[in-house]
């Protein structure tokens, strides 16, 4: 039995892995300026890992929903130590 997501999943966790090492300097930190934070949400919904399946009208991503690829971000952002943005998936 094979419990892989396959091939699909892998390819997005790299990509989120990718986006993580790229950007986790841009991320906010206790005592940065709400700007900052403010930048870093644009950053994640502009690339589809918060705000997913909200539609673009309203801010949002508007990305069909995918509980893999949502526990895939949250488990890369949780083990870099980065935050997620203000809205989880």
């Amino acid at each position: 039995m094979d419990l892989s997501f396959g091939a699909e999943y892998d390819t997005f966790r790299d990509e989120v892995q990718s986006f993580i090492a790229n950007n986790k300097e841009r991320a906010p930190t206790s005592g940065t300026s709400p700007k900052v934070g403010l930048a870093w949400q644009k950053e994640l919904i502009k690339n589809g890992y918060t705000a997913r399946t909200i539609p673009e009208a309203y801010g949002g991503y508007g990305g069909k929903p995918d509980i893999i690829k949502s526990r895939i971000i949250a488990e890369e952002f949780g083990n870099a130590g980065v935050p997620q943005g203000m809205g989880s998936q």
